[in-house]
């Protein structure tokens, strides 16, 4: 019986360390690209046991998928609602690279090591990854490092605190009631996994479509690079071409959803005067069942908001 004791315990030790081995492996870097499979829409990489896929989403849109093990989940999206309409592809091969050009953007794919370049059609880079970090995994988290240029600026992730350009820092995205923040609280209540990067006025943004509790560091790791991941879930990101920042928010507001407009009794013009029913009854619209938000001008202003607004109980005669 104390053989069997002992057996049972050295197979549980040697089990412990291979799992807590598998763990410290650290990050698990793409290798060179073995196999090309070219899709509809794009192309699939294969590199040892990991897969790639690089696939034109829309016209200006690219998407980017990581899988570790070589088997992709099921394509589904918490955020996404548009449905992929990709332009007419062209893709050509030579043994340094895969280009994939669609629409105004070019997608360049090294094969030694795997990296993937975006660029505009007149050959001027807009997003590279970083040459010493190719994407990785360690266990359940997934990373990627793009290179960073000294005059690139960074804008977006919801709320958070500080400077609006998010370079020489780093950002924790997890929704979360945070009572009592300050400058240095991080993170905050709404967290969105999409920035703009901003270079000598063209711009290009990025959506990492990923739930999970994740990560963004624009240069405090390093002044070469920025990077993003997550602690779990797919790597899986959208690169929307620019150059205009107005032109990435039509593409990422239509590749997410958009808020519907208000009815147009909500939006009187200030000049109707001091009362939503007045500026209704002028315009022949509509007005408020419940109640009338007016402004009353002739009121000591507020020392921190400037304004005073008052609330009425009155019932709409409509």
């Amino acid at each position: 019986m104390t053989g069997f004791a002992r057996s049972i315990g050295i197979g549980l030790l040697a089990s412990a360390l291979g799992c807590e081995s598998a763990i410290a492996q650290g990050w698990q870097h793409l290798d060179k690209v073995e196999r090309v499979e070219k899709l509809k829409d794009g192309v699939e990489l294969t590199a040892r046991a990991a897969k790639v896929r690089v696939t034109v989403f829309r016209d200006g849109v690219f998407r980017v998928r990581v899988a570790p093990n070589g088997t992709f989940p099921k394509d589904s999206s918490w955020a996404v609602i548009q449905s992929p309409e990709p332009p007419a592809l062209k893709i050509e091969e030579n043994q340094r690279e895969i280009r994939i050009t669609g629409g105004s953007v070019i997608a360049i794919v090294q094969r030694s090591p795997l990296l993937i370049n975006f660029s505009d059609a007149a050959g001027n880079v807009l997003l590279a990854d970083e040459p010493s970090l190719p994407m990785a995994w360690n266990g359940l988290r997934i990373h990627a490092w793009k290179k960073m240029p000294l005059d690139e600026n960074y804008y977006g992730l919801g709320d958070k605190t500080g400077p609006m350009n998010r370079r020489n820092r780093a950002f924790t995205n997890w929704n979360m009631d945070a009572f009592g923040w300050q400058e240095s609280t991080d993170p905050l209540y709404k967290t969105i996994p999409f920035f703009m990067g901003l270079r000598k006025g063209v711009a290009y943004g990025l959506f990492f479509d990923n739930t999970y509790r994740s990560s963004f560091d624009f240069g405090k790791e390093s002044a070469d690079y920025f990077s993003f991941g997550a602690e779990g879930g797919e790597l899986n990101y959208y690169f929307i071409a620019g150059p205009e920042p107005k032109k990435i928010i039509e593409h990422y507001t239509a590749l997410t959803g958009r808020s519907p407009l208000p009815p147009l009794w909500t939006l009187p013009k200030p000049v109707c005067g001091r009362s939503l029913a007045s500026c209704a009854k002028r315009k022949s619209l509509p007005t408020p069942s419940t109640s009338i938000l007016t402004i009353k001008k002739a009121m000591p202003r507020s020392p921190s908001t400037g304004n005073t607004f008052r609330l009425l109980k009155k019932w709409s005669p409509i």
